[in-house]
C-alpha cells in the first residue's frame, strides 16, 4: 500500500508539472490537486510532508504552485497547510547533499513568491536574547520563509510577556516599532515595564501569524556588606566580626585573621537586586581559599571551595570549623588567601571579590588519619604520565607428575588390554576362520586406521582436520565392511 500512494503521489507530481507546461488544455489537473495534498502525512501537528522525504515534498510543492501560476488560480492549500510545508522544509535546512540543497531552496523559493498564503517567520534577531540596562530593547525579526522583507510592513504586537516560574504577566498589548534601518526588523523597550531577573515568554502576533519568543532579563547583583570574623567552635561566645569595604571589588581586610583548631572562621553577606534594592539568592555562592606562595620554594599550594549557603533573611553564612576542617588542607597551616565567587544565569555581572589573607593552624594529624593524606595534598601524581605497558601473563601449566606415576597409570590402563589377550588364549581363539580377501583385510585395516587417527587427534590434531581424514576412513571402512558381511553371510548360506 505504501508503495502504491508512492508512485501515485509522485506520478500526480509528474501530471502538475507537464500540466504547467501545456496550460489551459491541461486544466483538469487541477482538480487532482487536493487528490495529492490529502496524502501529506502531518507531523506532530507542526510538520507536513510527502512520503519520500525532502525530493518528493519540493518536487509536489514546485509543480501544485507552479500549475495554479499558469492557469492563474489559487491553489487548493489552506494557510495553515502552507505554514506547516514551510515549517518541513526549515527543518531540513541542515541537509548535506547538493541534490537535497537544490531541492530545499527550489521548494522554499517557490513558498516565498508564488504562492498566495506566503508564509511569515518571527524570530529573535541575532543576539537579541539578553535584556538589562545596556541593552533594553527586544527585537524581533519579522520576514518571510527566505529572510527576506515581507511586501508590506506588517503590524507587529506583543500581546503579552509571562514570566517563567510564576506566570506573572508584566506586559500585555505592546506595539513594536518598525527598525529605520532594516525593514525586517522590530523593536520594543522591555525594561520600561521594570521586570525582574529571570525568563520571559513574549507571544508576538505579526499579520495574523502568532509565535512565541523566551528573553532572558538580567540584573546587576551589589555586595551589599560583607563581615568576617572567628568564633568559638564549641559555639560557647558569639563570633567578632569586622565589616569590609565592599565598595571596592579589592577591598581586603585591614588586618589579618588568625584562627587556630578550636575556633571556626565565620563570614556572612549580603545581596541586592540594584533594581529594587531587594535580597536576592545566586546560584553560585563559593568561598575560595588558596595557600599563599612562599618564599623558599615560589610554588603555590592547594586550593580549596566552600559553598556559602543563605538562610531565611536570603543572608549568606559561611561557618568553618577550623579543626574539622584541617584534613580538607592536608593539615597544612599557614596563610591563606580568602576570595568570594558570585555567579548566576540572570545577573548581568558575575564578580570576584577579594577578601583578604587569613591565617589558619590546623591541628597535626592523627595517627589513624596517617601521613598519607598529607602526601597527597603537597604532591598528586601527574595523570597526563606515560603509564606502564600491560602485560598479558599467562597461567603457569600445572606441575607433573613424577615419571612412574605416569608410566603405572599407563599399565594399569594397558591391563585390561592384557587380560584380553590371556583370556582369549586360555579359549583357544584363532583367526582359522578369518577371510582372506581384499574386502576384510581393507575393513579391518581402515577400522585400526580410525582409531590411530583418534589417538593422534588426542595428541596433536584439531577437530577440523580430524573431519577430513575421519570422512576417507569412514568411507573406506563402510563399503569394504559392508562387501565383507555381504561374503559372510553367502558362505553361511551354501554350507546350508
Amino acid at each position: 500500500m505504501d508503495n502504491i500512494s508512492y508512485f501515485s503521489v509522485i506520478s500526480l507530481g509528474y501530471v502538475f508539472h507537464i500540466a504547467a507546461d501545456i496550460g489551459t488544455p491541461a486544466a483538469f489537473a487541477f482538480d487532482r490537486i487536493e487528490d495529492a495534498v490529502v496524502q501529506a502525512d502531518e507531523v506532530d501537528g507542526q510538520h507536513l510532508q510527502f512520503e519520500g522525504g525532502l525530493s518528493i515534498t519540493s518536487f509536489l510543492i514546485n509543480g501544485i504552485l507552479k500549475l495554479s501560476t499558469s492557469l492563474k488560480k489559487k491553489p487548493p492549500l489552506n494557510f495553515q497547510q502552507t505554514v506547516k510545508l514551510g515549517n518541513y522544509l526549515l527543518s531540513r535546512r541542515s541537509v548535506q547533499t547538493i541534490k537535497g540543497v537544490t531541492n530545499l531552496l527550489s521548494a522554499l523559493t517557490t513558498l516565498a513568491v508564488d504562492s498566495s498564503e506566503k508564509p511569515i517567520c518571527i524570530t529573535l534577531a541575532d543576539g537579541g536574547i539578553i535584556i538589562f540596562n545596556k541593552q533594553p530593547l527586544v527585537t524581533v525579526k519579522v520576514c518571510d520563509i527566505l529572510g527576506q522583507a515581507l511586501p508590506t510592513v506588517p503590524k507587529v504586537v506583543a500581546n503579552s510577556a509571562t514570566r517563567v516560574g510564576d506566570d506573572v504577566v508584566v506586559l500585555s498589548n505592546e506595539n513594536l516599532q518598525p527598525s529605520t534601518i532594516d525593514k525586517t526588523l522590530f523593536t520594543m523597550n522591555l525594561m520600561n515595564v521594570k521586570p525582574d531577573r529571570g525568563f520571559y515568554k513574549i507571544l508576538i502576533t505579526a499579520a495574523s501569524v502568532k509565535s512565541t519568543i523566551t528573553v532572558k532579563v538580567l540584573s546587576e547583583a551589589i555586595l551589599d556588606y560583607l563581615e568576617i570574623g572567628t568564633g568559638d567552635a564549641d559555639q560557647t561566645t558569639q563570633p567578632k566580626l569586622t565589616r569590609i569595604n565592599t565598595e571596592s571589588s579589592s577591598g581586603k581586610l585591614e588586618h589579618k585573621i588568625e584562627a587556630d583548631s578550636q575556633q571556626k572562621l565565620v563570614m556572612r553577606f549580603l545581596l541586592r537586586d540594584s533594581a529594587n534594592k531587594k535580597p536576592m539568592r545566586v546560584h553560585q555562592a563559593f568561598v575560595r581559599l588558596t595557600s599563599v606562595s612562599t618564599s623558599t620554594n615560589n610554588k603555590r599550594g592547594h586550593e580549596i571551595f566552600f559553598v556559602a549557603e543563605p538562610d531565611a533573611t536570603h543572608i549568606y553564612k559561611f561557618d568553618m570549623p577550623v579543626g574539622t576542617a584541617a584534613v580538607n588542607f592536608g593539615h597544612q597551616s599557614g596563610e591563606y588567601n580568602m576570595e568570594l565567587i558570585i555567579g548566576d544565569a540572570v545577573i548581568s555581572n558575575p564578580f570576584q571579590f577579594n577578601i583578604g589573607t587569613v591565617t589558619l593552624k590546623f591541628p597535626e594529624p592523627t595517627s589513624m588519619e596517617g601521613t598519607d593524606k598529607n602526601i597527597s595534598y603537597k604532591q598528586k601524581p601527574n595523570v597526563y604520565t606515560t603509564k606502564p605497558e600491560i602485560k598479558h601473563m599467562f597461567r603457569e601449566p600445572e606441575r607433573r607428575p613424577p615419571a612412574f606415576v605416569s608410566n603405572l597409570f599407563t599399565g594399569l590402563c594397558l591391563a585390561p588390554v592384557l587380560l584380553l589377550l590371556i583370556l582369549w588364549a586360555r579359549l583357544g581363539v584363532n583367526i582359522s576362520n578369518f577371510p582372506l580377501s581384499l574386502s576384510a583385510i581393507t575393513f579391518h585395516l581402515g577400522l585400526g586406521g580410525i582409531f590411530v587417527l583418534f589417538g593422534i587427534f588426542w595428541l596433536k590434531l584439531n577437530m577440523f582436520v580430524t573431519l577430513q581424514y575421519l570422512l576417507g576412513f569412514g568411507i573406506v571402512t563402510f563399503l569394504t565392511g559392508n562387501k565383507m558381511l555381504s561374503q559372510i553371510a553367502h558362505r553361511h548360506k551354501s554350507l546350508r
